[in-house]
């Protein structure tokens, strides 16, 4: 599309409505931003908060501690490797060591890491990433060519979706990008008609911005919905155009998987030595219930997250939709597309079937109304692999924006039509009533929240006023001018509003216990410690410290085979301390005291716990010694742990995880304490010596009799290749686009 067009449409500069984006966003983002309330991860999963105001709300800010366990924690991790020189491909200071950049989950390879180097970066994180999404949407829809007012509209629904409200770990990362790759697709289109080099650029970035961002399953089932928008371009293109579009299509794909090479093969070459947990087939029919239905619609029926122990739904939800979206969703999708200057605005009536089609079979899915559609879902290949029914409401949300967009569009270009509103209104209504019949089953039950009949009552009159709002401003015929900003800001105060519930959950301040940190930098050396509490899963690697508690997703096999002799209770995906696999069995202190030798192999030189909370007759079972003491935690060295190194008749000089110097007066054999996976390589006197798994667990390589110098080195097995393509990708792009910038000066 020409630049003009996307300066100017209908004679309004479009740089308004980007500004309009990026105030609403900050303005849901205030009281984070502004410091009113503190939603850094590290002072409340930490575990070691001395004190916290509390918040306004009952419940958490957040579905998913994981903001702080793997996004921020593993994401600290990752930059501090990078600017140490470092590629981030492993993490010693997890369990026994870990990969990190195919672990997938810190974004290792996303520029965003960069900003974790704040304290608050994670917010700030998601703050970018919500404009980002705000933006190319806003891009997006006017590509469409819809009215700028109902673009930027569906921009800040989007920017502030349910997904971003509620899940704040890695989850949120790839979300941005949807919006960037359709606009790529809509790009690809215009330059197939006529046929026309280039028009792959934005597609190839933006699907390898989704790949490397950090969340693959958000990113797996975004694409569903580009792989169905792309085919309904194809199919609503002249047939001479559409050799061209696929073309593009493929070129964008290719381009976009091979600049993402690394952290893809790092991932798969981890996946052949990992567990996975539940996605092996497990959740390939897990849902929400039916009886959970309303929370699409009434998100806060039950109260705040967490707010009642009753409302067992929340720990497997992952967004909702806004009754406003809904609403306009059907009238745009029953409303005829509109004529302006000789140009349709909007989408044929088919493509707007196909996208309400898209998106009801992803809500009945996530709620299991129809459990014949789980199975049919199922036959996409990997899918049944997925948390479906948690990741995929993204997707199901960009379809309903585009629809609610395209009924904006009729109420800001006073295409006024009755019929269509009161069918919109008829079908939302059903659904609404619905929903509210099923909300009473789960609603009843909670006693535990004091104002549980005043959240669901203020839910169903919120919506029901917004909603009546939009359709008093879509059925006015007088005042037009009026009318239409009403509707939008009505959207938008909706959109805001609900995103920024949560927050008034979160503590409004804390204080941290660093003493244990600083303890541990000065005595732990290169040994690990274990937790049960205190500097939780996975903060150890955040301050660059070897624990090893573990609570990830994928995790290595040899890791969990050991994890099972430290704690028979425990999951080894969850190794933290205080989640036992079955409550009634043995605690994390139990186990420890029980299998204290597993602990000693793996080099374990400091217990951590709260505060009093080791019994003195259990320290001495172990001859544990209190050797630290804080407000939050106690500190116990261990006896017998063995050395990270060690070699027989060799003395070793270590001068970090990686090298070390030996001076042996015979030949040894050097054990490592680092988990052996394919990938690490070993060079003695710069010559490269076979590693040797010892114990189904850890590194040892021969010694000769004199000076060695030993380094240790981890790659993934592929990853060479991988930069090798990356780097054809990167080149593909620059001529490309130097190719674009010639023909534009006319060279």
């Amino acid at each position: 599309m020409p630049k003009r067009v996307l300066s100017s449409l209908a004679g309004r500069p479009l740089t308004r409505y980007v500004v309009a984006v990026v105030l609403a966003v900050l303005i849901a983002n205030a009281l984070p931003l502004s410091g009113v309330v503190n939603v850094t991860p590290f002072d409340n999963r930490s575990g070691l908060q001395v004190e916290s105001r509390t918040a306004w709300l009952t419940g958490q800010h957040t579905i998913d501690p994981n903001d702080g366990f793997t996004a921020e924690a593993l994401g600290r991790a990752a930059l501090r490797s990078w600017s140490h020189g470092h590629v981030p491909y492993w993490n010693a200071n997890e369990g026994l060591g870990t990969p990190l950049a195919g672990e997938m989950q810190a974004g290792a390879f996303s520029p965003f890491v960069a900003l974790l180097a704040f304290n608050d970066g994670l917010l700030y994180q998601h703050v970018l990433l919500e404009l980002i999404a705000g933006i190319a949407t806003l891009l997006f829809l006017v590509r469409l060519k819809l009215h700028p007012l109902a673009a930027a509209t569906g921009a800040v629904v989007f920017a502030l979706n349910g997904t971003h409200a509620w899940l704040t770990n890695a989850v949120f990362a790839p979300i941005a990008f949807l919006p960037i790759v359709l606009l790529g697709v809509e790009v690809a289109v215009e330059r197939s008609q006529p046929a026309r080099r280039g028009g792959f650029g934005l597609i190839a970035t933006g699907l390898a911005l989704s790949l490397v961002a950090g969340f693959p399953e958000v990113a797996f089932i975004n694409g569903l919905l580009i792989a169905l928008w792309s085919v309904t371009r194809l199919i609503a293109l002249p047939a001479s155009a559409r050799p061209a579009l696929l073309r593009k299509l493929a070129a964008g794909l290719s381009v976009g998987i091979i600049l993402a090479a690394p952290v893809l093969v790092a991932f798969v070459d981890f996946l052949a030595e990992a567990e996975v947990g539940g996605h092996t087939g497990a959740l390939s029919t897990v849902s929400l219930g039916p009886d959970n239905f309303f929370s699409l619609l009434f998100p806060y029926a039950t109260g705040p997250i967490f707010g009642s122990s009753k409302a067992t739904w929340w720990g497997s939800t992952g967004g909702y939709v806004g009754i406003c979206v809904v609403l306009l969703a059907a009238y745009g999708l029953f409303a005829r597309p509109v004529i302006v200057d000789g140009l349709a605005c909007g989408m044929s009536r088919k493509s707007k079937a196909v996208l309400a089609l898209f998106a009801a079979a992803i809500a009945l899915r996530i709620y299991g109304v129809l459990p014949v559609l789980a199975k049919a879902w199922n036959l996409i290949p990997g899918i049944d692999q997925t948390a479906f029914y948690r990741y995929s409401p993204p997707a199901m949300v960009f379809a309903l924006v585009i629809l609610a967009a395209v009924g904006l569009d009729r109420i800001c270009r006073r295409d006024r039509n009755i019929g269509h509103l009161a069918a919109a209104a008829g079908l939302v209504t059903t659904v609404a009533a619905v929903c509210l019949v099923q909300a009473r089953n789960v609603v009843r039950p909670i006693d535990d929240l004091s104002s549980k009949h005043l959240y669901a009552i203020a839910s169903v009159v919120g919506a029901g006023l917004v909603a009546g709002g939009v359709l008093f401003a879509a059925a006015s015929s007088h005042r037009w001018q009026r009318a239409r900003f009403l509707a939008t800001a009505l959207v938008a105060c909706e959109t805001i509003v609900l995103f920024a519930v949560p927050q008034l959950s979160a503590t409004r301040s804390s204080t941290i216990d660093r003493a244990p940190i600083d303890f541990l930098r000065t005595n732990l050396g290169n040994g690990r410690f274990f937790t049960v509490g205190p500097i939780a899963p996975n903060y150890g690697s955040y301050f660059d410290l070897a624990s090893i508690n573990v609570n990830d997703l994928p995790t290595p096999k040899r890791w969990n085979a050991y994890a099972r002799q430290l704690n028979r209770n425990s999951d080894p995906q969850v190794f933290t301390g205080f989640s036992p696999a079955d409550p009634a069995g043995p605690n994390a202190l139990t186990e420890f005291i029980n299998n204290f030798a597993a602990y000693q192999s793996a080099g374990v030189r400091y217990l951590l716990t709260p505060a009093k909370a080791f019994d003195p007759p259990d320290a001495a079972k172990v001859a544990a010694i209190r050797v630290f003491s804080s407000r939050t935690t106690d500190i116990y060295e261990l006896p017998g742990a063995r050395p990270y190194l060690d070699a027989p008749g060799c003395t070793l000089t270590i001068l970090d995880r990686t090298r070390s110097r030996a001076e042996c007066e015979k030949s040894s054999t050097l054990t490592r304490l680092e988990l052996s996976m394919p990938g690490w390589n070993a060079e003695v006197n710069g010559r490269s010596t076979p590693i040797t798994t010892v114990n189904d667990t850890f590194q040892s390589i021969p010694l000769h009799v004199g000076s060695s110098t030993v380094t240790f080195t981890f790659e993934p097995p592929h990853i060479r290749l991988a930069w090798l393509a990356s780097g054809i990708g990167f080149l593909v792009l620059a001529v490309g686009r130097f190719r674009s910038r010639r023909r534009i000066l006319g060279l």
